[in-house]
This record gives C-alpha cells, sequence and structure tokens, in this order.
C-alpha cells in the first residue's frame, strides 16, 4: 500500500476575502494566486496482482481523481514497453446495497423504448411518420416507498441473455432506469448501472478536523482502511 496527500488548488479568478464571522475584507485573491487544498490518497495493490486499486478523497465538488488518472496514463503512455494501463471506477457491493437503504424512496420507473407497444403512432402524427420511425418510453411513478434492492434485482432479471432485451409482460424493452432519492439529491440509473452507486462512502460524519479545518491524515486513512477491507471482502484478496 501506498499513501499520502496531494496539495491541489484553482487560478484564473479574482476574489474578495472575508472574515466569515463579521464580513470584513482581508484581502483580494488575485487570478495567479491558487489555494491549495490537502486531498488524500491511496494505492492497495494486492499481491502478485496487475490489478491495483485507487482510493481518493474530494470535498464537495472538488477532488483529485481526474487529475492523478491523468498523469498515471501520462506516464504509462510515454514508457517503452508494453504495459497498458486501464482506470475504471469500482462499485463496491456493500456500499451500493447502503446507498439503496438509506435513499427516501424509488420516485419513478422508465421502462425505455419499446419496440412492440401497441399503439398507432400515424394516429397521434399523421401518416408520414409510421411506428419504425419512433420508440415509446412507458414512465411509472411510485405511490409509495418501494423496497429498492429487490426491485432493482427483479428487473435485472429480466433481461434476456440472447437478445440484451428487458422482458417484461410480452414487451421488449431496450433499457429500465430507476430514479430515487439518495442523500437528498435525484439520482436516475440504469438496473444494470446499481454498482455505481458503491463508488463512494460518504465519511463526513467520521472524520476528525484539525486545526485547519481539513481531516486529519489519521482519521482519513482509517476510512480508507475501511474501504480497502470491503474491497477485500468482495473479491476475495488476502
Amino acid at each position: 500500500m501506498l499513501e499520502g496527500v496531494i496539495m491541489y488548488g484553482e487560478s484564473g479568478t479574482s476574489e474578495v476575502v472575508v472574515n466569515s464571522n463579521n464580513g470584513k475584507y482581508l484581502y483580494t485573491k488575485k487570478k495567479e494566486d491558487a489555494p491549495l487544498k490537502p486531498f488524500f490518497f491511496k494505492f492497495y495493490i494486492p499481491e502478485n496482482s496487475v490489478v491495483g486499486f485507487l482510493i481518493v478523497e474530494s470535498m464537495s465538488s472538488s477532488g483529485i481523481a481526474t487529475i492523478i488518472q491523468r498523469n498515471l496514463l501520462n506516464f504509462y503512455s510515454q514508457k517503452d514497453n508494453d504495459a497498458i494501463l486501464k482506470i475504471q471506477p469500482v462499485g463496491i457491493s456493500e456500499l451500493a446495497d447502503s446507498a439503496m437503504e438509506k435513499s427516501k424512496g424509488v420516485k419513478r420507473i422508465t421502462l425505455r423504448s419499446i419496440s412492440n407497444a401497441g399503439f398507432n403512432v400515424s394516429k397521434l402524427a399523421g401518416d408520414h411518420v409510421t411506428n419504425k420511425d419512433y420508440t415509446v418510453d412507458y414512465v411509472i411513478k411510485a405511490k409509495s416507498v418501494l423496497f429498492q434492492k429487490n426491485l432493482f434485482d427483479k428487473l435485472r432479471s429480466s433481461r434476456n441473455a440472447q437478445s440484451q432485451f428487458y422482458e417484461i409482460d410480452g414487451q421488449n424493452f431496450e433499457d429500465i432506469s430507476v430514479t430515487m432519492n439518495i442523500d437528498g439529491h435525484e439520482r436516475t440509473l440504469s438496473v444494470g448501472q446499481f454498482s455505481k452507486l458503491g463508488t463512494s462512502m460518504d465519511i463526513t460524519n467520521k472524520i476528525v478536523k484539525g486545526d485547519d479545518g481539513y481531516p486529519t491524515y489519521d482519521s482519513i486513512n482509517k476510512q480508507a482502511m475501511i474501504l480497502i477491507s470491503l474491497i477485500k471482502k468482495q473479491y476475495d484478496l488476502k
């Protein structure tokens, strides 16, 4: 394992800085100034493995994941060897299940691109348009809180492995998406993207802040080790 902190900030704007307690003017940040924030990262590469895991910290909308990925890809592209680096998000099932349990219910289900809907489009759009020129989406609004995990599992099981369509009650759908309220935000996921709910872990209430207002190194590393343990469990790693 390898962990550390990257200091990163952006310049390009001039901003007035005031005291948040009394609103008193302090100074004006110049366009050339780049306030640096500390971002924690940890690499975990299992023994004798060609696959590794990268954990990065983000704060609100700020993060360094893209920066690290870009630099790693640039580094490998300049190497005179046959190494190929691929980077993609990893979803942890336990985190996805936890996000489902915390959600405030399914708001709507969208069944997309019905290929054999019993609806004559020419009655609506005229004879210049035929059924071959369109698809229909069904939007189902949920009136009560549904048990999301069971719903996702049932919808996913309706996919035909040969045709790749979802088959429900004699209708074929190219995709099914579910819109939920998670952590106060609406999220719409294809039923095949359930694991995307497990690509992040909110540790806001689990870290200790230092004198600078940022999480202490030890407290954030402790949370990163929890993620490592979940990764080991999911992929049966030692």
